[in-house]
């Protein structure tokens, strides 16, 4: 692992930035790393790549998201393993199925509405989630399936 005050470490100071962020916020992925630190895309992604190269952040990539951990031994490595988690039980996915299974069934624009999305991102996943049989369609209507 690459140390501060070498060419890969944190001495640059938008790397740093993001290292700290990052022991804030295991796991946060990518644009909203670029939001929150008022980044340019081409410049997180250099820097991030120079972090997960010299050591110091774990890349885990999985429902289309890149997301960031910082790379810890011990007590810093368990709580990455929690973080891991949480962000699997905040998926869009299972939150739409969650709102489904609350109110029994409800068109797309509902689910939007009780998730503070758009209506397509909405439609895009309850689609999704029919194809994977998660959800039954019937006309505009989406019903959790029974069991899931």
């Amino acid at each position: 692992m690459t140390r501060p005050g070498s060419n890969g470490g944190l001495e640059h100071p938008a790397r740093r930035r993001i290292y700290e962020h990052l022991t804030r916020l295991p796991g946060d992925h990518f644009r909203s790393i670029v939001r929150s630190l008022r980044l340019g895309h081409g410049a997180a992604h250099y820097h991030l790549d120079v972090l997960v190269s010299a050591g110091f952040l774990i890349r885990e990539t999985a429902e289309g998201r890149c997301r960031y951990y910082p790379n810890g031994q011990g007590a810093e490595s368990e709580r990455n393993r929690l973080y891991m988690k949480h962000w699997k039980f905040r998926d869009l996915r299972l939150r739409v199925l969650l709102v489904l299974g609350r109110l029994k069934e409800a068109t797309a624009v509902t689910v939007a509405r009780e998730l503070k999305i758009s209506r397509q991102l909405a439609s895009y996943h309850l689609a999704h989630l029919a194809k994977l049989g998660d959800v039954v369609r019937e006309g505009g209507r989406f019903k959790a399936r029974v069991g899931s």
